[in-house]
């Protein structure tokens, strides 16, 4: 369903992530909006939130609950430390 309405729900990080450092916040009125709201961490499968993908290196947000998957133009943030290998 989420596919056909083009709404993107992974995001891949530029570099290796230390998860616990994982930060996402999401701009609704996309860049210029000066409100970014936190998003709740939760697990793979959960209703609502993201969670961490380390297999891919991403971040995922869930959406059986059909909130939280941020609206098309959203600006999402991801702040995050990264592994040193």
């Amino acid at each position: 369903g989420l596919d056909s309405l083009g709404l993107k729900v992974e995001f891949f990080l530029s570099r290796a992530a230390e998860e616990s450092s994982i930060q996402v916040c999401v701009k609704a009125g996309g860049a210029n909006d000066p409100n970014c709201v936190p998003q709740t961490k939760t697990s793979d499968g959960a209703a609502t939130g993201w969670f961490f993908d380390p297999n891919d290196n991403s971040v995922v947000f869930n959406g059986t609950d059909g909130n939280s998957i941020p609206p098309r133009g959203s600006e999402i943030v991801v702040s995050y430390g990264t592994v040193c290998f």
